[in-house]
């Protein structure tokens, strides 16, 4: 079967990869054809406009970015909307707003083709592997008809009603997952705020419960230099300047001690030398 990829980002290039591993021509268009060359080189072939790839392939994959993109694909002056669609399948991958399903979908059936919805669920390594989750919307004939090549590419494909249904699933559960990712983070509803972490409640510092206010902690000096107790405490501690001027009385009181002392009388005036030498060494006998 001939099968056309509309759209080689890296879905689109994964998917492709994976029409090719099961056997089937596919043909690509990107518009960076540079994208291209790596399906080229694995078998692919690819064409310069949307509206070749159509005219050449029996089914058309849109694997598209956003509203903007597909709008251009679609209606595009070389677009998919201009090449032959008549008896040919479309199914659309993109995960695009609802409106925009409908109205490219209905432009298709207008012009004789078959039309599916199918975003898909899952990433570039199930895609190459054929495990995508798929998301279907549009009539059960046309369905039918894309189901063996959904097959190939999905390991689950679920039929959610018409034309837009698909979009509205898909866009519920992407905006639900990243609802239930913000919340388990901690972060807000703008998805914006980093993960705050729990800070411990700090107890209010009463500073009217210390009894005694040194001068240093009134004046600042203290607060500053860190020579008092912390707040709440029941004994401030004492200053530098207090310990400093508690060892200078001691040395003036020391050196005044010294000052008054008064000499003995010479009567009582004992030098070593004129004491007798059992008096000196008790426990020794005086030598003969």
């Amino acid at each position: 079967m001939k099968i056309g990829v509309c759209g080689t980002g890296r879905m689109g290039s994964s998917i492709a990869q994976r029409l090719i591993a099961v056997g089937h021509e596919v043909g690509v268009w990107n518009r960076d054809m540079a994208k291209t060359k790596p399906l080229t080189e694995a078998g692919a072939k690819a064409f310069a406009s949307p509206a070749e790839l159509v005219e050449a392939c029996d089914a058309i994959i849109v694997m598209l970015l956003n509203d903007a993109a597909s709008d251009a694909v679609y209606r595009g002056p070389s677009g998919l909307l201009k090449g032959k669609l008549a008896g040919k399948l479309v199914i659309d991958m993109s995960t695009v707003r609802p409106d925009t399903m409908q109205t490219v979908g209905a432009a298709v059936l207008q012009r004789g083709a078959a039309f599916v919805e199918c975003p898909v669920g899952g990433s570039i390594g199930p895609a190459r592997e054929g495990k995508l989750f798929a998301l279907v919307g549009g009539e059960q004939a046309d369905i039918a008809r894309a189901k063996p090549v959904l097959e190939q590419l999905c390991r689950r494909i679920e039929h959610v009603g018409a034309l837009g249904s698909g979009a509205t699933v898909k866009l519920n559960s992407d905006e639900g997952a990243r609802r239930s990712h913000r919340q388990g983070l901690g972060r807000s509803a703008s998805g914006r705020d980093r993960l705050q972490p729990q800070r411990r409640e700090k107890r209010p510092r009463h500073r009217d419960s210390v009894r005694e206010i040194h001068p240093c902690r009134a004046s600042g000096r203290g607060q500053r230099d860190g020579l008092f107790r912390a707040s709440g405490s029941r004994r401030p501690r004492r200053c530098r300047r207090d310990h400093h001027i508690d060892a200078l009385a001691a040395a003036a009181a020391s050196r005044t001690k010294i000052a008054n002392l008064k000499p003995l009388p010479i009567q009582q005036q004992v030098h070593l030398h004129d004491r007798p030498q059992e008096s000196l060494w008790p426990h020794r006998s005086p030598h003969p």
